[in-house]
């Protein structure tokens, strides 16, 4: 796969961490942003994976 480029910006999309939060908690996680508006692309591995393990924790508790 080639580089992502932002939609808005025609900029390159670059790696870094990225803090999202889920019911009022926070984790970091390693993203690819826009350097330019900061507009943040999540993959798919990254949302079935993580954000959703993160999710059902949160929910359970």
């Amino acid at each position: 796969m080639g580089e992502l480029i932002c939609v808005k910006c025609k900029v390159a999309l670059v790696p870094e961490s990225t803090e999202l939060r889920y019911l009022d908690h926070a984790f970091s996680v390693k993203t690819l942003k826009c350097p330019k508006c900061g507009q943040v692309c999540l993959s798919e591995e990254l949302v079935r994976g993580k954000i959703s393990e993160v999710e059902m924790s949160l929910e359970d508790k």
